[in-house]
């Protein structure tokens, strides 16, 4: 909970204010159980021997000019005492709200712009174009040295070579891949004793 201040009030004193980025909900001390703080205010504030700059949020109390939540009490090192009753305040001068016993809640709170959404998505398109081309535009990672080895079975065996054979159907997107991998040096066309066999079968 925060430390609140009436529109009333601020209105009447004409307290200097400024608009939050986004409105936080609020429920429970507000007039009809719930509201939004729009705006905040820093004013002098002064309290028996208190005599300071606070911070106070803006919004609709309930029955109240003032509430004085749990910020004011830690920073104060407030008793409050039941037997006699009683308010102690521990600390004139407010203590930073920092250490292992603070809690900070964010928002959460988004704004979204539909009539901007085409621009930023064009943006982000432009921004990873180099990094979200198509795969036979796409050139081979850097070199690096090989950390481990594949043992062959018998590297003296020699394979017999046995021509692929692509269909009719599927002849045009091979030369538009094999002209691609050789351009962007996947594929090398070097005289070699051995060549992989290739199997060529059309997607589902």
């Amino acid at each position: 909970m925060g430390d609140f201040i009436s529109t009333t009030i601020a209105q009447q004193l004409n307290v200097p204010k400024f608009e939050l980025a986004k409105a936080i909900p609020v429920q429970m001390v507000c007039q009809g159980s719930r509201s939004n703080i729009n705006y905040r205010t820093k004013v002098q504030f002064t309290h028996q021997k208190l005599n300071y700059q606070h911070e106070f949020d803006i919004m609709n109390l309930a029955n109240y000019d003032i509430v004085l939540g749990t910020p004011f009490l830690y920073q104060h090192k407030v008793s409050i005492c039941m037997e006699p009753p009683a308010v102690v305040i521990g600390s004139e001068n407010p203590i930073p709200l920092k250490g292992p016993r603070i809690a900070k809640m964010l928002s959460r709170a988004m704004t979204t712009y539909e009539d901007k959404l085409e621009v930023i998505r064009n943006g982000l398109l432009s921004y990873t174009k180099k990094v979200c081309c198509d795969g036979l535009d796409t050139p081979l990672p850097p070199l690096r040295e090989i950390n481990h080895k594949i043992p062959l079975i018998n590297p003296d065996s020699k394979y017999l070579w046995r021509p692929s054979q692509c269909p009719d159907a599927l002849m045009d997107q091979w030369l538009k891949k094999k002209e691609a991998y050789v351009r962007l040096g996947r594929w090398v066309l070097k005289p070699v004793a051995n060549a992989s066999p290739m199997l060529l079968i059309p997607k589902p």
